[in-house]
């Protein structure tokens, strides 16, 4: 199973980690970060596969590091406080990214976050939303019932070339 976590907030990304190898050890060494949204669309735009199970995604996510001066999009079209709605749909772009659960893990409240959805046109499917608390015990559960489901899932046979 692996996880990529996208939140600039390295202290939480830390504590999350910890979470979910103290839960869920078959994670160590499959957890990656992403800071911002400038580079998971970087990493998007490599042409490997996306491989992961799920993602762990703050909508407050910073669009570039603090030495980056180019927006990604016009400020005064809330651009810089965008950049979470913008990973999710980049994701969702992607052929498989309509069933890569997202964990949605942020201080902005819940109907807020429904509303950028919204406004947005993403999907709700495999979307589950948390607060950014510092409980994390409801995102780990939320993680170990889908590793479970996944450890569930019967093993595709490989293909043998003839």
């Amino acid at each position: 199973m692996r996880c990529l976590i996208v939140d600039d907030d390295l202290q939480f990304t830390k504590l999350v980690t910890k979470w979910l190898l103290d839960g869920i050890p078959a994670l160590q060494d499959h957890i990656d970060h992403i800071l911002y949204e400038k580079a998971l669309l970087k990493r998007l735009a490599v042409p490997e596969p996306f491989a992961y199970d799920f993602v762990i995604l703050d909508i407050m996510v910073r669009w570039t590091d603090m030495n980056d001066t180019e927006a990604p999009v016009a400020p005064e079209e809330s651009g810089y406080f965008r950049a979470g709605i913008r990973c999710l749909a980049a994701i969702r772009s992607l052929p498989n990214g309509a069933e890569i659960p997202i964990f949605i893990n942020s201080a902005r409240d819940r109907s807020d976050i429904e509303a950028l959805m919204q406004e947005a046109r993403l999907s709700f499917d495999h979307v589950r939303i948390f607060p950014k608390d510092g409980d994390f015990e409801p995102l780990i559960n939320a993680v170990k019932e889908l590793s479970q489901k996944i450890a569930a899932k019967p093993k595709q046979p490989e293909k043998v070339p003839r």
